[in-house]
């Protein structure tokens, strides 16, 4: 394994203070997994205060030093570097009560969620394996370090983490993990609103989400209580999600097809999720069965979504609806290519043109939305003076 230099110099300065570090789990999993690897982690005997000294001559942020974390800047990288711990008591099944720091680099292996994420490396050991990583890695299995249900209890939120690990990375869980997360679901509710969206995110849109989401529905009807549907429908609604690319608004929507509109916003707005994506999913619902025979109607919707989200929408027909978007795709790209008036940037009128008229305030977006419509229906051509014309019997 190939270490940044920057990562390298942490480890040399603090073996060279007498301190034994490694680098540990993400990073050691994605090596091994030949995927790409972005942020890395270390693990040392160090104490805190100990960290703190070796680096003295480099900036240092006091992150988490109360769990023993510093975050060290080495050449403009920033470093996370964790004393060896095992973490006691888990009173809200998120975060440990209290920690004890450790000389063992197998106590701190051995808290952690899974096997796969319990490796450890540095150029001196290779790579350290204590609990079978490397062999879930080589079958593409999934399992807690040491018991599932402790595991889970101690943190409710890596039920959700094996569920994206397993969406992502494509990997099957064992048997006695997914016993655990069917058993422990309900734990979940003393997860974040925030955290579980992260998670969600990421998993509906791995390229192993199909078989997660309906081997876990229990726990995604948990997360998502909105989704009020019969199984049928629910795998229908999944079976199409995964004929989408990874685009979490698309996935979402197709996800919430059976049950609607109201139903998706609710679920969003209790996620906590950002008002852009509730917007286009919500859209991408309420137009899933609009037509798309004419070219008004593309020119119509078009006005709606923009571009790109109409492109979207064409997606979740085809996927939901398994609907016929060639011509639909034929009229817009021939509206894009030709410049075709289908919204109020391009409209021949604008609202200093109506204030000229006399009109004021919310009447000025009345009238263009009538101009506008009145164009994308071809009842009027895009022409200055006929729009005036029109404009002006509206007074």
């Amino acid at each position: 394994m190939k270490l940044p230099d920057y990562v390298k110099k942490a480890i040399q300065i603090l073996e060279q203070n007498g301190f034994d570090a490694y680098v540990v789990g993400g990073c050691v999993r994605n090596f091994l997994l030949g995927e790409p690897v972005s942020d890395y982690d270390i693990t040392t005997s160090a104490l805190p205060e100990q960290i703190k000294a070796a680096f003295s001559a480099y900036p240092v942020i006091e992150t988490g030093i109360s769990h023993g974390t510093v975050t060290v800047l080495i050449h403009n990288n920033p470093l996370e570097i964790t004393t060896f711990r095992e973490d006691q008591g888990y009173s809200d099944h998120r975060r440990p009560d209290s920690v004890n720091f450790s000389k063992s680099l197998e106590g701190d292996l051995k808290r952690r969620d899974f096997t796969v994420n319990s490796l450890a490396f540095n150029e001196r050991s290779g790579i350290v394996d204590l609990f079978g990583g490397k062999s879930d890695l080589e079958k593409g299995l999934l399992r807690c370090v040491g018991d599932a249900d402790e595991r889970f209890n101690e943190d409710a939120l890596r039920i959700l983490r094996a569920l994206r690990f397993a969406s992502v990375y494509g990997f099957c869980i064992e048997e006695k993990t997914a016993a655990s997360i069917i058993k422990s679901h309900p734990l979940l509710s003393y997860v974040s609103k925030e955290r579980i969206l992260s998670e969600l995110k990421k998993l509906i849109c791995g390229k192993n989400a199909e078989g997660v989401l309906l081997d876990f529905c229990k726990v995604i009807c948990f997360i998502l209580p909105q989704l009020k549907t019969n199984a049928a429908d629910y795998k229908k609604a999944v079976s199409s999600l995964c004929r989408l690319q990874s685009d979490f608004s698309l996935r979402f929507a197709a996800l919430f097809c059976f049950v609607g509109e109201p139903n998706a916003k609710e679920a969003l707005k209790s996620l906590k999720c950002n008002k852009k994506t509730e917007i286009e999913v919500c859209l991408l619902l309420e137009f899933l069965n609009a037509p798309i025979n004419t070219k008004a109607d593309i020119k119509s919707l078009l006005s709606i979504f923009g571009k790109e989200q109409f492109s979207s929408l064409l997606a979740l027909k085809r996927a939901v609806l398994n609907a016929d978007t060639a011509l639909a795709q034929a009229y817009a790209e021939e509206i894009l290519q030709n410049n075709e008036c289908y919204c109020l940037s391009q409209l021949a009128v604008s609202g200093a043109d109506l204030l000229k008229l006399g009109f004021k305030g919310k009447e000025i977006g009345a009238v263009l939305k009538l101009l506008l419509d009145a164009v994308i229906s071809e009842k009027l051509p895009n022409d200055f003076n006929t729009l005036i014309e029109h404009a002006k019997e509206q007074a």
